[in-house]
């Protein structure tokens, strides 16, 4: 392996410019937009328990 690294470095580079990645990489980016909306109410039907528009759920510490 350590050989085979020895011959990388004999290769001729001049003219090469350094890479990070062998693919060009652009960020995709997309509007921040709502879509699903205020669901709410449908939501916490599935709640066992709820209080001021948001789940009620055990304690876990003191």
């Amino acid at each position: 392996m350590l050989d085979y690294i020895d011959q990388l470095g004999e290769l001729d580079t001049d003219g090469v410019e350094p890479m990070s990645h062998v693919h060009p990489l652009c960020n995709r980016f997309r509007e921040d937009v709502v879509t699903n909306g205020d669901d709410r109410e449908h939501i916490l039907a599935n709640a066992p328990e709820e209080k001021d528009g948001t789940f009620v759920v055990p304690r876990t510490f003191d």
